[in-house]
């Protein structure tokens, strides 16, 4: 059903990691992990506009955690408007 899809059994997750990322010939990854849910639409063109306007600023991008989450971590949280939405990042 999906041709493009690789399936790759896990031997050594650092090795396996590096293989696929360094194999990739795509301008994003995207990670997913066996415990994650969508349960709505994610917006797919506010995670692209977001590392352009930051570009060289951050590293990577998360739907997981909002504002309210972060507030016992000691990194400062910057708010930024994307698209006319409101993004976070910290520092």
């Amino acid at each position: 059903k999906y041709p493009d899809c690789i399936i790759i059994r896990e031997k050594d997750f650092h090795t396996d990691c590096l293989n696929i990322i360094n194999a990739a010939d795509t301008k994003y990854i995207l990670f997913g992990i066996d415990d994650v849910v969508f349960f709505d639409s994610v917006d797919l063109d506010l995670i692209d506009q977001t590392f352009c306007q930051h570009q060289g600023r951050i590293l990577g991008f998360t739907l997981r955690f909002s504002p309210e989450s972060l507030k016992s971590s000691n990194d400062e949280i910057n708010e930024s408007t994307v698209n006319n939405q409101k993004v976070y990042s910290l520092n």
